[in-house]
């Protein structure tokens, strides 16, 4: 590009700016900034960050028949069994899948990158509605570079599987809610509905997103009265749709999810740790994870993280007693009653996912945190306040007033300095690799073609170990190899994964006893080993003959 053609286009931008009200002119340069570094630690290597096992190639699968033309009503099995996901994240999915027929995740997973940094722009909208005029600025910068650089939001963004969309869906729902509200314009309802049910059909606990706009809910009626009864009433007419391939399922399977929901409860009741333990560590666990990142890694900031939340939330809520915030644009919502709406719908969220999913209360090498990504951009738009008001009040960590400009200038220097810390620890703590430890989907495609290529064109039946492992891992590359997996009749021979992971749970390790017990149990007398490698770390591929084939 010529310099001069450059300087025009300077020129025609600074015209722009020029033309938009001043607050309005900053506001998009931080957003715009915001969104930069959103995709600045998201885009590159995203085909390699996320990982390629049983959940990615079930993804695959799915988006390929619905890429290929066979339409569902539900999307594939959740984790319980019987119960399934909503489709809508499967059908997004196959938009992106369509140019390669379903055979590229990378233009998938490009697809979740894009909502990831979607999820950035509207944590941002979501702090700075909340806040009061004299803090919306420094609110929406401190949420968004915090949704930014958080090791747990830039995970969800290259991860392919449907929890992906859950993040994004949320935060633009929760933002919608907060500006009607602060508009006090209940239309703003209708947005809301369709980001609750993209949120919802990405992952059923996703549903808890209901708690927090529920709350939001009850203050529009208290606030605007019978004005927002059609509103909220078309927005529940909207989330009701969503739920009509799921009655038409019911309808013509004998209510089988409904039969699969109550197996599921009762299964996680047998062995849920106890609910006072539940009720103490989950909550803990849904403050501190978006800002600290994997609790494997962190378990020993989880505190920290936890006071950096609850302290901002109490700086915020007292702000109003001292006579903070003041009206927002539009007469609307002052940014401690704000605080307090999304303070109660925080807790009250993460007290129904400690009742609804016991398993958050134990640690465990699998990544569960995908469970409370709705609730997550309420986290960082709490923090988000906080920092605005020691910003703009120069309080300290008690709340108390600060004395003239030291006061302020001791509020300012804390809230700096633990924004800082934040991002100084997902940035150099907790950074996502440009290679995830399994290889990712390169790896992934590696392994299929060893496989396809030792088989010679035999049909191979896939098993695997132990048995609640899905296969689909290995599938997914078979399939788009031109090798899918045969029936157990018309297989010559048998692959079969075994994950070492799970080998307390089988009894026997793996590289021979336990997949020799497991062909075992599914009638295969396996004959010679034709071959056997790892194809990510602690999970192995076998390939025998079948005997007597």
């Amino acid at each position: 590009m010529s310099g001069s053609a450059g300087g025009g286009l300077s020129r025609a931008g600074a015209g722009i700016l020029a033309r938009l009200p001043r607050g309005r002119a900053s506001d998009l340069l931080v957003l715009l900034g915001l969104l930069a570094l959103a995709t600045l630690l998201r885009l590159p290597d995203f085909g390699t960050r996320g990982p390629w096992d049983t959940d990615q190639g079930e993804q695959m699968l799915a988006i390929r028949a619905i890429a290929r033309g066979q339409l569902t009503l539900l999307g594939p099995p959740t984790s319980t069994g019987g119960l399934h996901h909503g489709a809508v994240f499967y059908y997004l999915g196959a938009l992106f899948a369509l140019p390669s027929g379903g055979d590229d995740p990378d233009a998938v997973t490009f697809g979740i990158v894009l909502g990831g940094i979607a999820t950035v722009g509207f944590t941002w909208w979501l702090a700075r509605a909340a806040a009061g005029p004299r803090g919306a600025a420094v609110a929406g910068l401190v949420a968004g570079l915090l949704a930014a650089v958080s090791a747990q939001m830039v995970d969800a963004s290259v991860r392919l599987w449907n929890p992906a969309f859950v993040a994004p869906a949320a935060a633009f729902a929760l933002a919608a809610a907060v500006e009607g509200h602060r508009r006090r314009d209940p239309r703003w309802w209708v947005p809301v509905a369709v980001g609750f049910v993209l949120a919802g059909q990405s992952h059923v606990l996703a549903w808890v997103l209901a708690v927090p706009l529920g709350v939001f809910a009850l203050a529009e009626l208290r606030r605007t009265g019978r004005r927002a009864v059609p509103w909220l009433v078309v927005a529940a007419a909207i989330v009701a749709v969503s739920f009509v391939p799921l009655l038409v399922n019911e309808l013509t399977t004998g209510f089988s999810e409904l039969r699969a929901l109550v197996r599921a409860r009762g299964g996680a009741a047998d062995d849920a740790p106890d609910l006072g333990v539940r009720l103490g560590f989950v909550p803990l666990r849904i403050l501190a994870i978006p800002l600290v990142g994997d609790i494997n890694r962190a378990l020993a900031v989880i505190p920290a993280g936890v006071a950096v939340v609850v302290g901002a939330a109490v700086l915020a809520i007292r702000d109003r007693a001292a006579g903070g915030g003041g009206d927002a644009e539009g007469g609307g919502l002052r940014a401690a009653p704000a605080a307090a709406l999304l303070a109660a719908g925080l807790v009250l969220g993460a007290v129904v996912l400690a009742l609804g999913a016991p398993w958050l209360a134990t640690v465990t090498p699998l990544y569960v945190d995908h469970y409370h990504l709705a609730l997550d951009p309420l986290v960082f738009a709490l923090v988000g306040l906080g920092a605005a008001t020691l910003w703009t009040r120069g309080r300290g960590p008690a709340g108390a007033p600060g004395a003239g400009g030291r006061g302020r200038g001791a509020g300012r220097a804390l809230a700096a300095t633990v924004v800082a810390a934040i991002v100084g620890w997902n940035l150099v703590a907790v950074p996502l690799p440009a290679v995830n430890a399994d290889g990712g989907w390169p790896a992934g495609l590696a392994a299929g073609r060893r496989v396809v290529d030792r088989l010679g064109g035999a049909g191979a039946l896939v098993v695997g170990v132990p048995r609640f492992k899905k296969t689909t891992a290995v599938d997914y590359p078979m399939t788009i190899l031109g090798s899918p997996p045969a029936s157990a009749g018309a297989a010559t021979r048998v692959v079969v994964l075994c994950d070492r992971l799970f080998e307390e749970v089988v009894g026997s390790a793996c590289l021979g006893p336990a997949e020799a017990a497991r062909l075992g149990e599914v009638g295969v007398v396996p004959g010679r080993l034709v071959d056997r490698f790892e194809a990510a770390p602690g999970r192995w591929i076998s390939t025998y003959e079948i005997a007597g084939r």
